[in-house]
């Protein structure tokens, strides 16, 4: 079994379903940042079941960082053609809130006024 976790941010919104024995669940595309700024990322379909897809069809949406662990598979078909496709998915057992702060211009941060009672020179490091 292959597992996988990692932040990532709903490019769409959550769609809910129900099987043909009635239970719920939730579908999603999620992206995975890449590594360097000019990585577009990874791309990942996810699908859970039961709280989790209650969780995150109430909660998440187009746009909203999650941090999710679940089992990866892969699902396989055959095209009208005659093609064999097959594509990876995650189940996800779990997800999570991640902070987010909208990326803002840095300012300088004098770090030594945050020292209440404390001169810089008194600091062990």
């Amino acid at each position: 079994m292959l597992t996988g976790t990692g932040n990532g941010r709903f490019i769409r919104d959550i769609e809910v379903k129900e099987s043909q024995s009635g239970s719920q669940f939730a579908t999603g595309t999620l992206v995975f940042d890449g590594a360097k700024k000019d990585d577009p990322g990874t791309f990942m379909d996810i699908i859970a079941f039961g709280r989790t897809a209650s969780f995150l069809a109430e909660y998440f949406h187009k746009g909203s960082p999650v941090f999710v662990t679940g089992r990866l598979v892969t699902d396989q078909w055959e095209t009208e053609d005659g093609d064999k496709r097959s594509k990876v998915k995650m189940l996800v057992s779990e997800a999570a809130f991640v902070p987010f702060k909208p990326r803002e211009k840095a300012e300088h941060v004098d770090n030594d006024a945050n020292l209440p009672g404390m001169d810089a020179e008194d600091v062990p490091f």
